[in-house]
């Protein structure tokens, strides 16, 4: 580790605001897994009665007997509009995991969701933390001073970068692991822990491997350091924080809205789509037709895969970094 790197990571741990909003995250994480626990818990004894009794007052129910009646007349007389010949009549019975709100966590489906929570939270904080690290030097007119010292703004900017990211990167870290526990723990308590995804178009279960969960873990990873260092680069870029984040909440809260109203079109390469691939492997877009041909209404799927989704987050920030960075070496710091 370089002296240079070394010394930004002591000044990124003295920043009071960063601390906070690092604490946060992790507060976050930990919140929605609790929030994910309590979900995952089984009915209650008392639940399970209360649906008991909803099917035996379903079951008493003088009009649904009467239709379930005529279901299994017009089926056994080789059915009619309402009720077809193939149709079992005894899946209009009513179940108790009907009225009770819980299905057995399964690993995989867990993990998925617990990991794009997280991977939200702390991408958000780090990207926050990057604007608030570079913007705080710039408010305070430290990095004048520290160029006293360092002459060589190429170095001083890729210390400064290489410590948001290498924290982001340890936190991430805690956030994926704590979302694997958890949801594995859950899995085997309740549920089950079989590696079997399903597929996002057919909806048939396919199987998976250790090494599909710890790629998504890995992808989370490279997007939570990723938000750290747009922040960071951002903030150097415009030398206020403020900037930044009017820049990133602006596209955010009314930048997609406005093209999306503009071209629909525009939906694959918007920055939420491809980060929707990236995470989750893959993103679906389907586009029906306005008017529909002799071939029915079928609609046209469009696949952005998790590569185009990394390779188009990649290029944005590099492009930014890049040219936060010729910025920097090139105007008056004083």
């Amino acid at each position: 580790m370089t002296a240079g790197l070394r010394v930004e990571l002591l000044r990124l741990r003295s920043r009071r605001a960063v601390l906070l909003l690092v604490l946060l995250g992790l507060l976050g994480c930990v919140l929605l897994i609790g929030f994910a626990v309590t979900d995952a818990v089984p009915p209650s004894a008392a639940e399970l009665a209360s649906a008991k009794a909803q099917v035996d007052q379903q079951l008493a129910d003088p009009e649904f007997q009467q239709m379930l009646t005529e279901c299994r007349t017009a089926v056994t007389a080789g059915g009619n509009s309402q009720f077809p010949a193939d149709l079992d009549c005894d899946q209009m019975l009513p179940k108790a995991e009907y009225f009770v709100d819980w299905r057995a966590p399964d690993f995989v489906e867990q993990f998925r969701v617990l990991l794009l929570g997280i991977t939200g939270i702390l991408t958000l904080v780090f990207a926050l933390a990057g604007v608030t690290f570079a913007g705080a030097d710039w408010s305070s007119g430290s990095i004048g001073t520290q160029l006293l010292f360092e002459s060589r703004r190429g170095r001083v900017f890729g210390s400064k970068l290489g410590a948001i990211t290498l924290v982001a990167l340890v936190i991430g870290a805690v956030g994926v692991l704590l979302a694997w526990g958890a949801s594995y723990w859950m899995a085997s308590k309740w549920g089950t822990t079989a590696l079997i995804g399903n597929d996002p178009v057919t909806g048939a279960q396919v199987p998976l491997s250790r090494t599909d969960l710890v790629g998504r873990a890995l992808r989370a990873l490279a997007l939570i350091g990723g938000g750290g260092a747009g922040g960071f680069a951002l903030a150097m870029m415009f030398r206020s924080s403020l900037v930044a984040v009017g820049l990133v909440a602006g596209y955010g809260l009314v930048g997609e809205a406005v093209l999306r109203s503009v071209s629909s079109g525009v939906e694959p390469y918007l920055l939420s789509s491809r980060v929707a691939a990236f995470l989750d492997g893959q993103y679906l877009i389907y586009r029906y037709p306005n008017v529909c041909g002799t071939s029915g209404c079928e609609a046209e799927i469009i696949r952005i895969s998790a590569l185009q989704g990394g390779a188009y987050i990649g290029v944005l920030i590099v492009v930014v970094t890049v040219a936060s960075l010729l910025l920097f070496r090139r105007r008056d710091v004083a």
